[in-house]
């Protein structure tokens, strides 16, 4: 039998759905060929993807929270790393679909990734400090 209740083990699928489903979407629409006309252009790209890499590294740490209990720094640096080598695997990919390669891109979704992690903690610590204890059960 399972110590772990049905209540968190449902969200933690919740997470996890909710991680693959984003990974695909960004997947997706980071390898769309240059002339769809919905892609964003020049500096707003960058922005594009620092928001897009910072929901990607909070989502990944919601997941894994949910399934595995309390991150530690460890953890959240290790998937601040596995987030940014995810990254450099989408920029190199890129241009096997048209797209072109950027280090500036790369740039924007290491610091997005970290961004993530920090709202992730922060967010953690400001509701274990109102005594929300739900959140991490």
């Amino acid at each position: 039998m399972s110590s772990i209740s049905p209540h968190k083990s449902l969200r933690a699928k919740l997470w996890k759905v909710l991680f693959a489903g984003y990974v695909f979407a960004l997947v997706t629409s980071t390898h769309i060929p240059p002339r769809f006309p919905l892609l964003p252009r020049n500096h707003t790209d960058k922005l594009a993807h620092f928001l897009a890499y910072t929901v990607l590294a909070w989502l990944l740490a919601m997941a894994w929270q949910a399934s595995t209990g309390w991150l530690n720094g460890r953890h959240l640096r290790f998937a601040w790393l596995a987030i940014i080598a995810f990254a450099a695997l989408d920029e190199v990919t890129q241009p096997l679909f048209g797209r072109t390669a950027s280090v500036w891109d790369w740039l924007a979704d290491a610091t997005g990734a970290a961004l993530g992690i920090l709202l992730f903690t922060l967010v953690r610590s400001g509701l274990k400090s109102m005594k929300f204890d739900k959140f991490n059960s």
